[in-house]
C-alpha cells in the first residue's frame, strides 16, 4: 500500500493485515480499520495531503473511510480501482 500518510511529501511503507484488519504504517502509526474480506485502498480521500485509511467491503460493495465517510457504491463482484 502506498501513501503520504505523515504529509511530508513522501510515500510511506505501510501494510494491510487481513487477518486482524490492522493498517501498520512504518514509524506512524497503527490502526485498525477494516475486516477479513475488505480491500484496503490508498489514496486521500479527506481532501488534505494525507493519505486516509479506507477499505472497500465486497460483500456489501460499501466503502469506509475512517472518519471520513461510509458509501455504498459497487456490488458484489465489482473490483475498486
Amino acid at each position: 500500500m502506498a501513501g503520504d500518510f505523515n504529509a511530508d511529501g513522501r510515500s510511506d511503507f505501510a501494510v494491510w493485515r487481513p487477518g486482524n484488519g490492522v493498517w501498520y504504517v512504518l514509524g506512524i502509526a497503527t490502526q485498525q480499520w477494516g475486516v477479513a474480506g475488505d480491500v484496503p485502498m490508498g489514496g486521500d480521500f479527506g481532501g488534505d495531503p494525507r493519505a486516509d485509511f479506507v477499505v472497500w467491503r465486497p460483500s456489501n460493495g460499501t466503502w469506509y473511510g475512517l472518519n471520513l465517510f461510509t458509501t455504498q457504491w459497487g456490488t458484489a463482484g465489482d473490483i475498486p480501482v
